[in-house]
């Protein structure tokens, strides 16, 4: 078996969590990946957890067509800080994306 986060061919290795990596992976993804993760037949996983910032949270919301307030972003990261640690597992950035639907009633 290949272990998950092996270069290149791991099933895990173009998924990022930490705060700083996923807001540059927003911005540019040649930052941290040499090459696009379809390149080798892989995609890439954000995910959010307890070490998120409100930058990344605010880049991918934005992505999606959701604008927020700064104040909404600080809130929205308490939350998947808090959902993080309570279920000790990072939320998907569609999770992400849901979530802010509910709290802010943004669609």
């Amino acid at each position: 078996p290949i272990p998950l986060y092996h270069p290149i061919v791991g099933e895990k290795i173009f998924t990022c969590e930490t705060g700083l990596h996923v807001q540059a992976l927003t911005i540019n993804p040649k930052t941290y990946e040499p090459f696009d993760p379809l390149h080798p037949g892989q995609n890439r996983t954000l995910l959010f957890g307890s070490k998120t910032g409100r930058k990344a949270v605010e880049q991918l919301l934005g992505s999606a067509g959701l604008h927020t307030s700064a104040e909404q972003i600080e809130t929205l990261v308490e939350e998947v800080r808090l959902l993080a640690k309570r279920g000790a597992a990072p939320l998907l950035d569609i999770e992400l994306i849901e979530l802010a639907q509910q709290k802010i009633g943004t669609a």
